[in-house]
């Protein structure tokens, strides 16, 4: 990807559902542009196609009309198996529960996330180390996910996430379980270590004050993203 190309691009996205006999509108040409290294909020209310939009961002869903471009590749001429590897390759998922194995310590976790990239096991278990020490679990990289609280275990999925080395990270409600305090704190971590890395996200919530602690703001509504005010 060159300096200059957005880690994130959409154009004209356009999503329905089935509605009856007709189809629903979710995504109404959604335009966005996510520079490198930016972190942005998009709120809405519940249902307003929050989680739709995230979905295609990350190639798990096609749009019915629209262009999806990930570190200057574009989705829509790929087949099943092109979006499966820009999907694995440039883009990393958060969501409200960590999703951790549970059999995985935390550390086998994110060893996990450099075994599918066939990183050496040394490289994997120093990467793996060093970003549980980022996000402040050093002494805790031998616990299983039931030995970790729920902050914990989000810092865990944060370090999993960049393990990955995405240029994306797609974070759905990762704080709706926790606390106000807890949930500020893995916001503040999650955008510190995203930037830190260059890496790109998109924080999908329904928390303002969480919003607020990201570059820009933007809300869902009508099946149309609007910036809002960053005061």
């Amino acid at each position: 990807m060159t300096g200059d190309e957005p880690a994130l691009r959409l154009e004209g996205i356009r999503a329905t559902v089935p509605d009856g006999a007709a189809r629903r509108v979710i995504l109404d040409g959604v335009d966005l542009r996510l520079p490198r290294g930016e972190c942005i909020a998009i709120i809405g209310a519940s249902g307003s196609g929050k989680s739709t939009l995230l979905a295609v961002a990350g190639l798990l869903r096609t749009p019915d009309a629209g262009v999806v471009t990930i570190a200057g590749e574009a989705a829509d001429g790929l087949r099943d198996r092109g979006r499966t590897r820009l999907r694995r390759e440039r883009v990393a998922f958060i969501y409200q529960s960590a999703n951790l194995l549970p059999s995985l310590t935390a550390r086998e976790q994110l060893e996990l996330m450099a075994h599918i990239r066939r990183e050496p096991r040394r490289q994997a278990r120093q990467g793996a180390d060093e970003l549980l020490a980022m996000v402040g679990l050093e002494g805790r990289a031998a616990q299983l996910p039931g030995q970790l609280s729920g902050g914990e275990r989000q810092r865990v999925g944060i370090a999993r996430a960049l393990m990955c080395r995405p240029d994306v990270i797609l974070a759905d409600e990762p704080t709706a379980s926790l606390d106000p305090k807890m949930s500020g704190e893995i916001v503040d971590l999650l955008t510190a270590r995203s930037r830190e890395a260059g890496v790109s996200m998109v924080l999908v919530t329904h928390e303002e004050e969480a919003a607020r602690r990201t570059d820009r703001r933007l809300q869902l509504s009508q099946g149309r993203l609007e910036a809002l005010a960053t005061a």
